[in-house]
C-alpha cells in the first residue's frame, strides 16, 4: 500500500514560518506560519513518522526491537506484520481477511493506494507460491550494470581470495570516484540476497575515500 502525500500528514511541534506563495495578496513583511508539515522541510519525514507510528501503534501494533519501521500485532491465533518506508507499506498475515480488515481500517486514517499482492519494492522482486517467497534483485542488478557501463562485458567467475589483507593502492586514482561510491553503496545494499559476494564489497568499501584503478578491477571481479 501506498499513502498519498505521506509528508502532508505530519504535524509540526515547533513553529515553522514560510515566505507568502506567488499570487497570494499579502504585505511585504507577512509571512505564513505553517499547521503541518511541507515537503521539502527537513522535519517533514520525522513529522510524518511520528504521526503513522501513534496511528498504526493505536490499532494494537507494538514497534519490533529489530526495526522500529516495522510493527507487529500479536493474538493467540495469528500475527500481523507491518513495515512502513516512507510512505510505502508492506502487510503480511496468516489470515487474508484480517489484512482485509487492517487496510480498511487505515484507509480510514490516509488517503491511501492498494497496489495488491507484493510483487517489487525497493529494488527487490517477490515471486510467492504455496512453497513460499523468492527474493530477487536481478532488476537491481542489471540497473548497476548500466549504472558502471558494463553492460557490454563478459561474465566471469573469478573469485577473490579471502585469504589476502588488502591495503591502500599507490594505483592511479579514479577520475570518476563518485561513481565508484555510488556502485559499492549499491552493492552494500546488493548483499541482502547473494550474500556470497559479502567479502569483495567489504573489499571494495575500505578503498570509497580515494578509490584507484586497482580498486575499481576489484568491484568489478564480483561474480555474477
Amino acid at each position: 500500500m501506498n499513502v498519498n502525500n505521506a509528508f502532508l500528514n505530519g504535524y509540526l511541534h515547533e513553529e515553522v514560518y514560510m515566505t507568502q506563495p506567488s499570487g497570494v495578496s499579502h504585505k511585504s513583511s507577512e509571512v505564513c506560519k505553517l499547521q503541518k508539515s511541507l515537503y521539502g522541510l527537513k522535519q517533514a519525514p520525522r513529522a510524518w513518522f511520528q504521526k503513522s507510528s501513534i496511528v498504526i501503534v493505536s490499532l494494537s501494533f507494538v514497534v519490533s526491537h529489530h526495526d522500529f519501521a516495522l510493527f507487529v500485532q500479536k493474538t493467540n491465533a495469528r500475527r500481523i506484520w507491518l513495515s512502513l518506508y516512507v510512505g510505502d507499506m508492506i502487510i503480511t498475515d496468516d489470515d487474508f481477511d484480517e489484512i482485509t480488515s487492517l487496510k480498511t481500517t487505515l484507509f480510514h486514517h490516509f488517503s491511501m493506494k492498494y497496489f495488491g499482492v507484493l510483487r517489487y519494492l525497493l529494488g527487490i522482486e517477490v515471486a510467492s507460491s504455496s512453497k513460499g517467497h523468492l527474493l530477487s534483485q536481478f532488476k537491481y542488478i542489471t540497473d548497476l550494470f548500466e549504472c558502471a557501463q558494463a553492460t557490454d562485458n563478459k561474465i566471469v567467475d573469478t573469485p577473490l581470495e579471502t585469504s589476502v589483507r588488502y591495503f591502500p593502492s599507490k594505483d592511479v586514482p579514479l577520475t570518476y570516484s563518485i561513481l565508484y561510491c555510488t556502485i559499492v553503496g549499491s552493492l552494500v545494499y546488493l548483499t541482502m540476497t547473494p550474500l556470497n559476494i559479502s567479502h569483495v564489497v567489504h573489499v571494495g568499501s575500505m578503498f570509497v575515500s580515494t578509490p584507484t584503478t586497482f580498486h575499481w578491477g576489484v568491484i568489478l571481479r564480483i561474480p555474477e
